[in-house]
């Protein structure tokens, strides 16, 4: 378990309790059948609303991260809006008009 934080890269952060949950997740299949099916959806309506003004790159509809771009800054462009995303520039090779 000591191990598991250094496959993780900045900017998700690991702690003990969170390695513990995600540990116990694969065990409760309910749960995780759940999760799947509510991320999935909320990822569809996401991407349906963002669709309109931003690019979105293809992931697979149940991954809960995706990629948009389209403004000069769209990173700034959702911190004004009270959306909490990450800097494309947090990444190799990106810039903040991704996130």
């Amino acid at each position: 378990m000591r191990e598991l934080p250094f496959k993780v890269d900045f900017p998700f952060s690991i702690t003990n309790i969170s390695i513990r949950a995600a540990l116990k997740v694969p065990e409760d299949t309910e749960f995780l059948k759940k999760t799947i099916k509510k991320t999935k959806k909320s990822k569809e309506k996401t991407i349906r609303e963002l669709g309109r003004r931003f690019h979105i790159a293809k992931t697979h509809k149940t991954t809960p991260i995706f990629l948009c771009g389209g403004q000069k800054d769209t990173y700034g462009y959702f911190l004004q809006k009270g959306i909490l995303t990450v800097p494309g520039s947090e990444f190799m090779n990106l810039d903040d008009s991704l996130c």
